[in-house]
């Protein structure tokens, strides 16, 4: 009787369940990093490898005309981003074998996660800015009245990788306030900025008479800048509807691991914005500086009001998309902290 008043007097309190460690993760996730890295690794050496050996020489009319990556800043940086990514995604394959070993930290995700990230930005940004030299090569300004520019076709090769993780629960109301504010505040910059840009971009435009000939720049000639105007309205529009599911996670009992469905969005607006801004500035360089082996002459100088309004559209977008990296990086160390808790 005394030994069944003692057990019942005895509490038990359920074991929580232990974190999952880096062996209970299954293997088929390694077997698909690695894969997609090869792939990566593959399809980079690839664009470089057709990007150098892009060059051309013809006729015409007696002329040697000669078509070479290494004229266009724009081609230049895309091998350089393909170089790096390749690289980096070498190394990452390291880091992917040694982070497949049983006792390894799951924490660790966490910074391959923000090497991707850098990899996806350089990938997007070379591919957009190429993109939008060879849509000008290949099909020319047909509406543009300042100068004068010859169709060549351009070579550009795009590729993306993007690899995630998801995490697990519970919060710190103090600490859940900072990280809501923080991500208010970002969303809202990042909603001024592409609305500055939006404004900018719209009121770019600049009438000049030389020689008794009236001539026109208006961001509508160029699909570069078309392209960043439209993708600043797609990012600014769903940022405002991003704030009804910020408030909703930001409640005290909601799950932390429904951010993830804000990094994804999140992920979305920063590609959108980083090509917006990679095409626009490629096009944006050649008008300041030309590129003489086509025969595209600077226009900057005749437009100077035109070109100072397209530049401040491009800086406020590369603001916008600053804030959108911060909160993709702040929502997966969110999950991050909360998978090792």
């Amino acid at each position: 009787m005394m030994a069944s008043d003692h057990h019942s007097q005895v509490l038990k309190t359920p074991a929580s369940p232990p974190p999952m460690s880096q062996s209970q993760l299954p293997s088929g996730f390694f077997l698909t990093q690695i894969t997609l890295r090869i792939l990566a690794l593959a399809f980079t050496v690839a664009a470089i490898s057709l990007m150098v050996t892009s060059g051309q020489s013809v006729f015409i009319y007696g002329v040697v005309f000669q078509a070479r990556f290494s004229y266009s800043f724009a081609f230049r940086y895309k091998v350089g981003a393909d170089a790096a990514v390749c690289a980096l995604s070498l190394l990452s394959l390291i880091l992917v074998c040694a982070m497949s070993r049983p006792k390894s930290n799951p924490s660790s995700h966490f910074f391959l996660f923000l090497h991707d990230l850098v990899l996806l930005v350089l990938t997007i940004s070379g591919c957009a800015a190429a993109t939008a030299i060879g849509y000008v090569g290949r099909f020319g300004k047909r509406r543009q009245k300042l100068t004068k520019q010859y169709s060549i076709k351009g070579k550009s090769t795009s590729f993306t990788l993007r690899v995630l993780e998801s995490p697990a629960p519970t919060t710190s109301s103090s600490s859940q306030r900072r990280f809501f504010k923080a991500q208010l505040a970002l969303r809202v910059l990042a909603i001024a900025f592409t609305s500055a840009a939006i404004i900018m971009m719209v009121k770019s435009k600049e009438s000049v008479s030389i020689l008794g000939t009236v001539l026109q720049a208006r961001y509508t000639y160029s699909s570069a800048f078309r392209f960043k105007l439209g993708a600043d309205a797609v990012v600014c529009t769903l940022s405002l509807f991003s704030l009804i599911p910020l408030y909703v996670f930001s409640r005290p009992k909601s799950d932390p691991r429904n951010y993830f469905y804000l990094l994804l969005p999140d992920l979305i607006f920063m590609v959108l914005m980083i090509s917006g801004c990679a095409a626009a500035t490629a096009i944006g360089y050649v008008g300041h500086h030309g590129q003489s082996q086509t025969g595209w002459m600077p226009i900057c100088g005749q437009v100077n009001n035109f070109c100072d309004k397209v530049m401040l559209s491009i800086v406020s977008s590369y603001l916008a998309f600053l804030c959108f990296l911060v909160l993709t990086i702040m929502a997966a160390y969110k999950l991050k902290s909360r998978a090792t808790k």
